[in-house]
């Protein structure tokens, strides 16, 4: 019985394999700034008591912050909207784009943009944020230097947006990153 069962477990192993083998996906990316990654946060909540979320897109190879916004919970056409404004700002769009497993990440709206913009997605591991190390690092970083980092406080999206712009301000023009020591 033990014979079989190994048997078994190794041929199992061998498929699972050969099917990673063949849907893994390689890219050589020559271009430093070509990489993005994004990731949201916990802000503080309105005066509703409804919650206050920011989105971070970070250039990987600056740790430039190149997109913000702040909003109730983010839908995917809300990360696509934000996407394209980047995209439009810095006149071009990542090529390879990473993001954690957020539900607007996962999003049908998400995958479709990626797809129709010829952008590979990449996702982090459930409950792994040194996977999406630059936009963790640039969170962070605005966090600290904005003062939203108590996310018990009262906020309001306009004024939460406004503090993260002057933080992204001082950080990517001012400064060395904090969080990058």
């Amino acid at each position: 019985m033990r014979v079989v069962l190994r048997e078994f477990k190794a041929e199992r192993r061998r498929r699972a394999r050969r099917h990673a083998q063949e849907h893994r996906v390689s890219m050589h990316v020559l271009l430093r700034v070509a990489a993005w990654s994004m990731d949201a946060t916990h802000l503080g909540r309105d005066e509703d008591r409804s919650a206050v979320q920011g989105e971070v897109i970070c250039e990987v190879a600056s740790s430039r912050t190149i997109g913000l916004s702040a909003r109730p919970q983010a839908t995917g056409e809300d990360v696509v909207r934000l996407l394209e404004a980047t995209r439009i700002e810095r006149s071009g769009r990542p090529l390879p784009f990473m993001s954690g497993n957020g539900i607007a990440y996962v999003s049908e709206a998400v995958a479709a943009w990626c797809k129709k913009s010829g952008v590979l997605l990449l996702r982090s591991l459930p409950r792994t944020p040194q996977h999406n190390a630059a936009s963790e690092h640039g969170v962070y970083g605005l966090k600290l230097n904005s003062g939203l980092d108590d996310g018990g406080a009262v906020v309001v999206c306009e004024d939460a947006l406004a503090r993260l712009s002057s933080a992204r301000t001082r950080i990517d023009n001012n400064s060395m990153r904090q969080s990058r020591g």
